[in-house]
């Protein structure tokens, strides 16, 4: 066998290889049929077809249980002990976990595997979750042992870096020229070091003169922006020397970008000066403005400044001087050409003008969209704002009447300006019991319903995120049904977002932990409709949810916050593991809403808010942004993140107030606002264009 660089892609090997596999499938699937068709003649026997754990007869769930205590002391030690599956065969049939203790088994004797038994194990398995780990330890095997026919036969598209260097190096083994080097070029242009894997064909990308200078600085610009010095040193001296000191100089301006005024820092005789100058001036804008701007005037106005770059500085400079309510963000908007123009700077340029009152920019700016951005729900609504603010009340009863019917955010805030008051009516969802038993008979269903009975959580949503990626939309909102059944909320809510359907709130917001949020939030005299929309927003009712930021269970609470809240509410806490029990996270949560709401006034969209940015920041945005009607304070926040969820909540929270028939007091104090008299508009500040 021949080693990655020099191994011959022989057809006869693949050839046979690929004539054993097929033989294999056909005889996977015979074998499938014939049991199906026993299944049928049995089913038929009995009036009905259902493999579904819900029908088990007495003896068959003592079986099942058997086959459940069995498995507890299997998983961890048949690797080592795989006669203990042979032995144990009969006690495993037909239990929908026995296929994980196959792959363990296979993954641990690689080097003696017989092919055979591990090809038809990945075809009979192909896209489950335990296959696809056994087929990466196959893969990681063949790669060492130098096996090009093996690994391109066995390859699926991955995630594993090396394994995605291996494929294009096995591929070129053969062919002068692949489509696969081309691609090579997205796995090169990456901030952190490539594995010794991409070596091989890292060598043939730069020998078919790939790796341009362009590409050099684009990835010197990655790694220095993610601060990898491997990577920083590594792209450096692949620069000509009299450019070399241009990288000393960027990484003196990471550290203090205020230095983009030092001549001395810009010598080197190059034009990618300007791209670092650039980088810097990005850098700065999102600190202190007023410096970003005294900053802006000595390095912008130097004539030599391409107008490329300088657009691209001043694109950043209008997003970030919008996102601070700085009044120099008016003519720098206005100044982005429109090349540079996205959906981001469209709704930069009207939120400023709505910011300030001015309602004629406004306008001005929600002409300039794309037809069908201006006929969103957002800015449908927005437009009737502005129309009534003119006092141009037909054209705004028109907008609003356009999207009342929404069951979205912008739609609700449209029922509150026509002062709707009838109950919302949201159809529920339709599925047909057959394909609701179809779904819910599928293998992988089946192995997440057992991890589920064996409480873990983990794996069971793992088998169920590898199953959605294959389903259809119609499928999706079955599978949404059943888990709805099995009282498993959050993969109900996670199938009808891939999936959407029309109202459908039994099961995209459902009513878990119904008694304890209840009892909580009349303990603090909270509407209960917050409480629960938060922790819709928050975890989907995921009880051992675990956020980047360290946040835990259902309403996402950081170790901290519930340590200062227990103690100041007198809450029993003795640790994070206090977090994912679902009564306790819930008992700290709603009391910490309550701190929000004293701490804000009363004001749910502010409480709102905090609960998501921390109170510090909703006191900064406030003191920037004034006392905006609330529909626009929102539109506001700086964080995209928070912003939407703000949305998201409030939206929640009404939906809350119906299915629990109670009073919409959170959603009403946002429509209030955004139906009181406008305050004065704000003047235009700083010179016309920047």
């Amino acid at each position: 066998m021949t080693g990655p660089d020099n191994c011959m892609y022989t057809r006869r090997p693949l050839l046979r290889r690929s004539i054993t596999l097929l033989a294999l499938l056909v005889a996977s699937l015979s074998a499938l049929a014939s049991a199906r068709a026993e299944e049928l003649v049995v089913a038929a026997s009995t009036g009905g077809i259902s493999s579904s754990t819900e029908a088990l007869t007495n003896t068959d769930e003592e079986r099942r249980e058997r086959a459940r205590q069995l498995f507890r002391k299997l998983e961890h030690s048949v690797a080592t002990h795989p006669w203990l599956l042979t032995e144990h065969r009969l006690t495993l049939t037909d239990y929908p976990l026995t296929p994980y203790l196959e792959a363990d088994v296979l993954s641990a004797r690689l080097a003696d595997a017989n092919e055979d038994e591990l090809s038809s194990f990945l075809l009979r398995h192909e896209g489950a979750v335990f296959a696809e780990s056994l087929r990466t330890d196959w893969l990681r095997y063949l790669a060492r042992r130098g096996d090009a026919t093996g690994f391109l036969l066995y390859y699926r598209p991955t995630s594993d870096l090396e394994l995605r260097c291996h494929y294009p190096n096995y591929r070129l083994s053969s062919r002068s020229t692949d489509p696969v080097l081309q691609d090579f070029t997205a796995i090169w242009l990456r901030a952190e070091p490539l594995p010794a894997a991409c070596a091989p064909v890292e060598k043939r990308w730069i020998a078919a003169k790939e790796r341009t200078p362009e590409r050099i600085w684009q990835r010197l610009e990655l790694a220095i922006s993610d601060n990898e010095p491997a990577t920083i040193q590594s792209m450096k001296t692949l620069l000509p020397a009299a450019e070399r000191p241009l990288v000393d100089s960027w990484l003196q301006l990471r550290q203090k970008p205020q230095r983009v005024t030092d001549a001395g820092l810009f010598k080197a005789p190059t034009p990618e000066i300007w791209r670092v100058k650039t980088w810097a001036l990005d850098r700065l804008a999102w600190g202190d403005r007023d410096e970003a701007l005294a900053i802006w005037d000595k390095v912008a106005s130097d004539p030599a400044y391409p107008p490329m770059w300088r657009e691209r500085a001043g694109r950043s400079y209008a997003l970030a001087l919008a996102s601070a309510g700085h009044p120099a963000a008016t003519r720098f908007l206005a100044a982005v050409p429109s090349e540079l123009t996205d959906d981001r700077v469209a709704a930069a340029r009207i939120i400023e003008a709505m910011r300030r009152l001015d309602w004629t920019s406004t306008d001005y700016w929600l002409g300039q969209l794309a037809d069908g951005d201006r006929q969103s729900s957002r800015w449908q609504y927005f437009a009737g704002r502005s129309q009534a603010a003119q006092e141009q009340s037909g054209p705004a009863l028109d907008h609003w009447g356009a999207i009342a019917s929404n069951l979205d955010y912008y739609g609700f805030l449209a029922r509150g300006q026509l002062n709707q008051q009838h109950r919302l009516q949201a159809p529920s969802l339709t599925v047909s019991p057959e394909l609701v038993v179809k779904v819910r008979q599928l293998p992988e269903m089946q192995r997440a319903r057992e991890w589920l009975a064996l409480e873990r959580q983990v794996p069971a949503r793992r088998e169920w995120q590898a199953m959605s990626l294959r389903l259809s939309p119609a499928e999706l909102q079955a599978a949404a049904v059943v888990a709805n059944d099995w009282n498993w909320p959050d993969r109900a809510i996670a199938a009808l977002g891939r999936a959407p359907a029309p109202g459908a709130w039994e099961l995209r917001f459902p009513l878990t932990h119904s008694e304890t949020l209840n009892h909580e939030a009349q303990q603090h005299r909270l509407p209960a409709t917050w409480a629960f929309a938060i922790t819709r927003q928050e975890s989907m009712f995921i009880a051992d949810a675990k956020s980047s930021a360290g946040a835990l269970g259902l309403m996402q609470l950081m170790p901290n916050t519930a340590k200062q809240t227990a103690r100041k509410h007198r809450i029993r806490y003795t640790g994070s593991l206090d977090l994912v029990q679902p009564n306790q996270n819930i008992r700290l949560g709603v009391a910490h809403l309550a701190d929000l709401i004293d701490h804000n006034d009363g004001n749910f969209v502010y409480a709102t808010a905090a609960y998501n940015a921390g109170q510090s920041r909703v006191n900064r945005w406030r003191n920037q942004f004034g006392e905006l009607p609330l529909d626009i304070w929102i539109e506001t926040i700086p964080f995209r993140e928070t912003q939407n969820y703000v949305k998201n909540v409030m939206a929640f929270s009404l939906i809350y107030a119906e299915r629990l028939g109670q009073d919409p007091q959170v959603f009403r104090l946002l429509t209030t606002s955004a139906r009181a008299p406008l305050p004065a508009a704000k003047p235009v500040l700083g010179p016309d264009s920047p």
